[in-house]
Order: structure tokens, then C-alpha cells, then sequence
């Protein structure tokens, strides 16, 4: 991870609450994991939509944006 060991990542905490204190790197903590969760579901949440909307634009079942459909639409036969 980043090439940072165990070792570097404990003397960065130690640093951090020598230096910010036991309340605030606690509040830190927790508001960098919520962003970091956001993150994470906004990323998700986007690639999904990316992935649904490829998958359907290939198959041919997506309407154009005008509001005309008659692009998808089969030709009818003509009666005799």
C-alpha cells in the first residue's frame, strides 16, 4: 500500500496525536472514513450506470433522447 509498512503508519499516528490530540485525530478519523465511504459509493454508483448503460446500448433496447422511438421500431408489413 503506497510502499508504507507497518512501522511508518504507527509513527504517523504517534505524530498525529502528539501533534492534533486524542479528540480531534478521533473527529479527523471520522470524518475521512465518511468521505472515504462517499467516495467509495459514489464510485460504485457511477460505474454501475456506466456498465448498465453500455450493456443496453449494445443490445439496441435504449430509445433515443428525443422521444422518438421509431429508430427501434419494426417495419409493419403492408396488408394486401
Amino acid at each position: 500500500m503506497f510502499g508504507i509498512g507497518l512501522s511508518e503508519i504507527i509513527i504517523i499516528l504517534g505524530l498525529g496525536l502528539i501533534v492534533l490530540g486524542p479528540k480531534k485525530l478521533q473527529s479527523l478519523a471520522t470524518t475521512l472514513g465518511s468521505a472515504l465511504g462517499q467516495l467509495q459509493q459514489s464510485a460504485r454508483g457511477i460505474s454501475s450506470a456506466v456498465a448498465g448503460d453500455s450493456t443496453t446500448a449494445s443490445e439496441g433496447e435504449t430509445a433515443p433522447k428525443g422521444g422518438d422511438n421509431s429508430a427501434n421500431k419494426k417495419p409493419e408489413k403492408e396488408k394486401e
